[in-house]
């Protein structure tokens, strides 16, 4: 019926003989003739399916559940609901842009994590992902992000730039991990415009606000982060980011008190033992860092950051490369105020050579808080 006037733009009767038996097949048969009507009426072509899609329904099922079970942190779950949605069907490119979020994940937070760069089982899902869709834009992002956790960061940025050539989307900014990102190689300005633009769609996501946080005290504006914190402990659970706000307020404070360390890992109970006491506080931070086949590459960073506002900052040094060499992530923790003397370290400057940072500095802008000096040196504040 058509709303504006009322007159019928289709109509039809469907007679069936009805047994108790068959019920559900005559429901199935009566529901695909007038599916198959209607698609004729308002010119809708049968065969259309969402770029990237697939029409095998199991597979898509097994997509959408494994998008829940990373939202509920089941990692193990999400692998192996989206690795049976790719046997379902091989050609389902959004399920292999999933797998690299699942894939960033595994060597974010898995114990022990490792895989070798030859064997990098997120770039290849992302490459075939582009191979099935070249036009899909998630294929990009994910491309984009496995480039990211190789530390390849000019790849990294290519791969963004033809996603949002494709489709420039908030959500997948943010899912996909470009603001954190643009925090890792130091566009701070660029990444508060994805956090932001993506916070106007989903205002109670608690990891984009957790970026949003992280914004503020990277750019040394500790109160407000400290605002952030307390509004985030009314939206979520308390102590809902303690980790982050406890190393912004070690590199604002010269003394800090055990009650201002949020953390239950037990890096940060060491410096809840040890606030005053480098010697006993490093001492402790090494014999957790000495057992690395027990911490995921997030705790690496922990105690990169701590070891820095203990003040061995070759120590902390050591540790950030590790953390990176598992997941180029990570290096958003070395923009920390904490981090400022690791960051002046010639160990620094030569690591950022390295990994090719300063290529991607020399090619796309340097960031706030580094600049040349001449054309082989920099410096960072």
């Amino acid at each position: 019926i058509k709303a504006i006037d009322g007159s019928h733009l289709w109509s039809k009767t469907y007679d069936r003989e009805l047994k108790v038996k068959e019920l559900f097949a005559v429901q199935e048969d009566i529901a695909t003739c007038v599916a198959d009507e209607l698609k004729l009426t308002f010119g809708i072509d049968k065969a259309s399916k969402q770029l990237g899609g697939t029409d095998n329904m199991e597979a898509y099922e097994n997509f959408l559940v494994a998008k829940v079970q990373i939202t509920n942190w089941q990692r193990d779950l999400a692998l192996r609901s989206i690795e049976k949605a790719i046997e379902l069907d091989p050609e389902f490119a959004l399920a292999w842009t999933l797998r690299v979020v699942i894939y960033w994940y595994q060597l974010a937070f898995t114990p022990g994590y490792r895989v070798n760069s030859d064997q990098d089982l997120g770039l290849k899902a992302a490459l075939r992902a582009v191979e099935l869709e070249p036009n899909l834009a998630e294929a990009y992002y994910s491309l984009g992000l496995a480039r990211l956790l190789r530390s390849e960061f000019i790849e990294a940025e290519s791969a963004y730039r033809e996603a949002m050539k494709r489709s420039y989307d908030p959500i997948n900014c943010h899912y996909f991990g470009l603001n954190v990102y643009s925090i890792a190689v130091g566009n701070f300005e660029r990444a508060n415009e994805f956090i932001e633009a993506f916070r106007q769609g989903d205002p109670l996501n608690s990891t984009n606000y957790m970026n949003s946080l992280i914004i503020s005290g990277i750019l040394g504006d500790v109160q407000q982060a400290e605002d952030k914190y307390a509004m985030g402990n009314a939206l979520f659970d308390q102590g809902w980011e303690g980790p982050s706000i406890s190393m912004f307020r070690l590199g604002a404070k010269d003394v800090i008190t055990p009650e201002e360390i949020v953390g239950s890992s037990k890096e940060f109970e060491v410096v809840k033992a040890y606030p005053d006491s480098p010697k006993e506080g490093l001492a402790e931070l090494r014999r957790i860092y000495i057992d690395d086949s027990k911490l995921d590459s997030g705790r690496f960073m922990n105690i990169s950051v701590l070891a820095a506002y203990y003040g061995d900052y070759d120590f902390a040094m050591e540790s950030l490369e590790k953390a990176v060499s598992i997941n180029g992530a990570w290096l958003y923790f070395s923009w920390f105020p904490v981090m400022k003397e690791v960051r002046q370290l010639p160990r620094f400057k030569e690591w950022a050579k390295e990994i090719g940072l300063v290529d991607y500095w020399k090619e796309y802008g340097w960031p706030d808080l580094c600049h040349p000096v001449g054309d082989d040196d920099f410096v960072c504040n």
